[in-house]
């Protein structure tokens, strides 16, 4: 990766950065134009509660959800200064960790650090969200959460609990990614380990591979936070991993294993981060050097 832009004067910390269209990005509450890895601020959010914990941006529009603290809301684009939001939901009682929409975009799945996720119906253009359903069998809570393609049929259909997918090692984890409908890469957060563990699907349910799991650089710190989620971009086979201090660039090879292209270090663990869709460009808030920075990601 090569670094063509940084700024260091900007007064924001803990910022979470869902890069998707090429001209859009979020920080904290500012929206910023997002043009061949130049920035440039656009517009600050006001009159709003101040925290925010997560986002996720539509692909098809110019429109986000957030969540702040313990509830979510739509915001759209009105015009090019202009973004107007939905009403406030308030179905969890605690903190929202992470966002996740279906692939057509009516479906949103919010987990929670009080061990549930949230269902609720989506619909972008009337700037709207309708709570569907509580899934409540988790034990701890909710850092992050992938999902399958949803048969249109069932989208306002309740959701019933099917098996828990057993895992070689009992901790934690935060980051989790479908390759495709029968691969999904976890990984723990805890000080001790560092592997991304593979699982497979056999049968009609997910069994960890344990002859695929990848080691990865030794790393004694004592956590990992969540805000840099698994980026993988199937058009030019890249998958991007932060673990901890480090960015693993991986490939996904013909049998499904992975392998490690390129590893760059951030420098510490408080690191926040995307990629754009089309692959060219990461963009950091580093919480060490208190600075954004941007990369364009050269592949061979």
């Amino acid at each position: 990766m090569n670094l063509i832009n940084s700024m260091v004067d900007v007064k924001e910390q803990y910022l979470i950065f869902l890069v998707q269209f090429q001209q859009l990005m979020i920080g904290k509450k500012n929206i910023w134009n997002f043009q061949n890895g130049k920035m440039e601020l656009s517009k600050c959010l006001e009159g709003d509660d101040t925290k925010m914990n997560c986002y996720i941006f539509s692909k098809k529009q110019n429109a986000f959800i957030c969540s702040d603290d313990s509830s979510i809301r739509i915001w759209k684009q009105q015009n090019d200064k202009e973004w107007i939001k939905s009403d406030r939901q308030t179905q969890h009682q605690n903190a929202i960790l992470c966002l996740t929409l279906n692939e057509e975009e009516d479906i949103l799945f919010a987990g929670g650090a009080e061990f549930i996720i949230t269902i609720w119906k989506v619909d972008f253009n009337m700037n709207q969200l309708t709570y569907i359903q509580s899934l409540k069998r988790h034990t701890f809570s909710v850092f992050a959460q992938i999902i399958l393609k949803i048969n249109q049929f069932l989208v306002e259909q309740l959701w019933e609990f099917c098996y828990i997918v057993n895992q070689s090692i009992n901790q934690d984890g935060s980051r989790i990614k479908f390759l495709d409908d029968n691969q999904f890469i976890w990984a723990a957060n805890t000080q001790d380990s560092d592997k991304i563990h593979v699982f497979e699907l056999d049968d009609g349910q997910f069994y960890e591979n344990q002859e695929k799991t990848l080691q990865l650089i030794k790393d004694n710190k004592p956590y990992d936070i969540h805000f840099f989620p698994i980026i993988y971009n199937k058009q030019k086979n890249a998958i991007f991993f932060k673990h901890k201090s480090n960015l693993y660039i991986l490939r996904k090879q013909e049998n499904g294993e992975l392998k490690i292209v390129e590893v760059f270090n951030f420098g510490g663990v408080q690191t926040q981060g995307n990629v754009t869709l089309n692959g060219d460009y990461l963009v950091e808030w580093n919480e060490y050097k208190q600075c954004f920075s941007t990369y364009e990601i050269c592949y061979q």
